[in-house]
């Protein structure tokens, strides 16, 4: 008998004649070519999860934030305590040894953290429990009824009070050692004292920025004194020549008027109406237009 070389017959013929286990072994080929293809397009990768946070390394905040142990980490902290103060005289001593403001609070944070313990400390002092009782004789105390019997307690589960000369000695202790870290937290929050006020000077920053092609402008920043009734001229020296460029810069009359040709230019009439000192606020404020101009401008 002639064998053919034809391989489609001799599989053909191999189903013929075993058809239950090319079968199998059809699927099992045809299985595992479909199952390459999906993992080579990434149909079995992992579907990452959707977050808003960016992707990268991040580092957990412990669950209980450790005390602080030095004033910066106090007054660094998210929620300073005057209790650990109080409690702790390393802390307590490094804030009676600053001698300005700035020798502890480098941040907006730690102005705000000192100015909380500030608070606390006055609520403490405000506090009746630190208030301190001496009594002299021993029957004032009891009529007042603060050294109760147990037996006289109005509930039994609640303890009576105890102001013996210990707890008293404690409370006072208490109450100095907060009057004095008060008196150092109000030293250094204390607004510094002005001198004596002199007059501002009149003077005007010019900045000029080029731009193209051939232009420049010109930011004219007066300070010191009121814009000139007539405003400002602009030269341009080249050589030592002289040339008007501009007059009535910034005048205000013309920006009472509205004349000012500028973005906005409605926003700076009402500024200049705002800023006019007419004579009805003179007479309102009781003083002349150079009494104001000495105030103001010192």
């Amino acid at each position: 008998m002639k064998q053919t070389n034809d391989p489609f017959r001799r599989i053909w013929k191999l189903f013929q004649t075993y058809p239950i286990p090319s079968l199998l072994v059809t699927c099992l080929v045809l299985g595992m070519i479909v199952t390459g293809i999906l993992w080579g397009s990434g149909a079995f990768a992992p579907v990452p999860a959707f977050t808003y946070l960016p992707d990268r390394e991040y580092i957990l905040a412990p669950d209980t934030p450790s005390e602080p142990k030095t004033l910066k980490e106090l007054l660094h902290s998210d929620t300073p305590d005057a209790d650990i103060l109080l409690k702790n005289p390393s802390i307590a001593r490094e804030l009676a040894q600053a001698e300005k403001l700035t020798d502890i609070v480098d941040s907006r944070l730690a102005l705000n953290n000192l100015r909380t313990l500030d608070q606390q400390l006055a609520e403490l002092l405000n506090d009746e429990s630190m208030i301190v009782l001496d009594f002299s004789d021993e029957s004032e105390a009891s009529v007042a009824g603060l050294e109760a019997s147990p037996d006289s307690s109005d509930s039994p589960d609640q303890p009576s009070p105890s102001f013996s000369p210990k707890n008293i000695l404690i409370l006072e202790e208490q109450r100095n050692k907060t009057m004095s870290l008060k008196s150092h937290t109000e030293r250094l929050l204390k607004a510094p004292e002005l001198g004596q006020m002199i007059g501002y000077p009149p003077t005007i920053n010019v900045k000029g920025v080029w731009q193209s092609p051939d232009e420049a402008l010109i930011h004219m920043v007066p300070s010191g004194d009121w814009l000139p009734e007539q405003g400002y001229k602009l030269y341009r020296v080249v050589n030592g020549q002289k040339t008007l460029i501009a007059e009535k810069l910034a005048s205000p009359e013309k920006g009472l008027r509205g004349e000012l040709k500028v973005l906005n230019a409605d926003m700076i009439q009402e500024l200049y109406k705002q800023a006019d000192l007419s004579s009805d606020k003179l007479k309102a404020l009781g003083m002349s237009a150079d009494d104001f101009r000495n105030m103001a401008y010192r």
